[in-house]
């Protein structure tokens, strides 16, 4: 479809927007699956591709207005039950009155090209800002938001929208507005260009797919404009579904991390946090973790039947004691139990002398699973305690191999 056309579709579709979301907003999705926690008002005329992330500890979120990308930092205020940003009154494992929200401007920047349309979305990643793929192919800005270059053209044959990245198999991905085709970029065989992977089933009074996420299992998000949202796997097939009453306003992209929860933009300029419930969690901790403490190089006899300590570290912005044990594996291999009541061999000490108290577990040597292995590294993974809200957690470390003796 070319330039010209498709502004004329979107702009005939702008003008079906509010009726098209009245009558959707009648239509009765049962029982809430997930919260609806706060709605902000930007100021902005539209407010479209959001993402969200944490800086340094600062939780933060992006979109972008006209040809203009905006960033705000967003905290939360002590409510009358607290500042945890999981309150809500329908919450079984945070009953409360939501904390306030708080929308503080940090930056802004130009984007690269003359026009986008509302259906582009951004992805944060630790190098940069994504912001892709429907009008201009998916572009690269730097973490200062200058222009990088553009690294994967435009599926200019179906009308897609929104945007997510799979960091474990280096692809993007986006998805038919009607259609429902889910596409698939793979950035270790860009000659193979968009390639359809599948086309997902819409619930019944759905209208059109608007907002994507990876999450951390590889299992992709798909929501649409009023508030339904189903689960798949890469391979098409259906996990489950996540159903609300509709949203305080129409879906316009989706994206994740700030506050731990999900975003939504819309054609007013509104822009909503959601999450909870039967929703996964939308990203991973990133933690620091020490295989082996105090060796280097951290040298692993896979024909050996004992056990390796490893550390998970705590830092200024994280708490390594609200991490269950008993969740985590590395390498595929779970941490090493004792006694008849089967208790993890896992302690407190701080392990690294910096006066935090981190972490340290036994991990059973034998059960590590050396095809997980990722380029000389081991990945740790695991999740916080269910007080703390159950979030996936994910670390890895230098190793070498050595031959059993």
């Amino acid at each position: 479809m070319n330039t010209l056309n498709r502004k004329k579709s979107i702009g005939l579709y702008s003008l079906l927007v509010l009726g098209v979301f009245l009558l959707m907003s009648s239509y009765a999705y049962g029982s809430p699956d997930y919260y609806n926690y706060w709605t902000w008002d930007t100021g902005y005329s539209s407010a479209y591709g959001v993402d969200g992330w944490v800086d340094g500890g600062t939780d933060k979120i992006i979109f972008y207005s006209g040809t203009t990308a905006y960033i705000y930092q967003v905290t939360t205020t002590p409510g009358s039950d607290g500042d945890n940003p999981n309150l809500h009154p329908d919450n079984p494992d945070a009953t409360g009155a939501i904390a306030p929200r708080v929308f503080t401007y940090d930056s802004q920047f130009a984007l690269n090209s003359s026009y986008y349309g509302h259906d582009d979305a951004f992805y944060v990643g630790s190098d940069g800002f994504y912001l892709g793929t429907a009008w201009n192919g998916i572009e690269k800005y730097d973490l200062s938001g200058n222009y990088l270059t553009t690294i994967a053209p435009v599926k200019d044959d179906d009308w897609v929208q929104g945007l997510a990245y799979d960091e474990a198999s280096q692809s993007w991905w986006t998805a038919g507005g009607t259609s429902r085709k889910v596409w698939k970029y793979d950035m270790a065989n860009t000659s193979a260009g968009w390639t359809h992977e599948f086309t997902y089933t819409p619930l019944a009074g759905s209208d059109h797919h608007d907002g994507l996420e990876v999450l951390s299992n590889g299992n992709l998000l798909f929501a649409d404009y009023a508030g339904q949202i189903v689960e798949y796997q890469q391979d098409g097939t259906f996990v489950a579904q996540h159903l609300h009453d509709p949203f305080p306003t129409e879906l316009e992209s989706m994206g994740a991390g700030a506050l731990g929860h999900y975003w939504g933009g819309s054609h007013s300029g509104l822009i909503f946090e959601f999450g909870g419930g039967s929703l996964p969690p939308p990203d991973v901790i990133p933690v620091s973790i020490d295989i082996k403490p105090g060796s280097y190089p951290n040298s692993i006899n896979l024909g050996s039947n004992g056990v390796i300590p490893v550390a998970i570290l705590s830092s200024e912005d994280f708490d390594a004691t609200t991490v269950d044990a008993g969740t985590v594996a590395l390498a595929g291999a779970g941490v090493a139990l004792r006694g008849k009541s089967n208790k993890a061999m896992a302690h407190e000490e701080d392990v690294d002398g910096d006066g935090d108290i981190d972490l340290l577990l036994q991990v059973e040597t034998e059960n590590l699973d050396p095809e997980s292995f990722q380029d000389g590294y081991a990945v740790l993974t695991g999740n916080l305690l269910a007080e703390f809200g159950g979030t996936p957690i994910e670390g890895q470390d230098e190793i070498s191999i050595v031959p059993p003796e």
